[in-house]
């Protein structure tokens, strides 16, 4: 284990059904202590029908202005809003073990 920085990374975008995928990828020290491997990595689909919900809890009035505002929070300002909402959400998560 090395003391590099830890670093969390999130974005959003809308596949070709309408759907938002919000993504993220974590790594480092503590990424290796959780999990034994160095990367992590998320993701969440919102589906079209719910897409509405979640661009109202977070005060959005168009789909790019809700991707650009997704894009400046942190991962877990992201997920609580979603968990505070109750909107439905599909969850993968995928880590390496190297």
């Amino acid at each position: 284990m090395t003391d590099r920085p830890n670093t969390r990374q999130a974005s959003a975008r809308f596949d070709s059904y309408g759907r938002l995928g919000i993504s993220g990828v974590d790594r480092g020290p503590l990424v290796e202590r959780v999990w034994g491997s160095s990367e992590y990595e998320w993701s969440r689909t919102v589906e079209l029908r719910h897409v509405r919900l979640l661009r109202a809890a977070l005060g959005c009035t168009t789909d790019s202005e809700m991707i650009e505002k997704i894009e400046t929070m942190s991962i877990d300002e992201i997920l609580e809003v979603i968990s505070a909402s109750e909107i439905p959400t599909t969850f993968f998560s995928w880590n390496s073990f190297d």
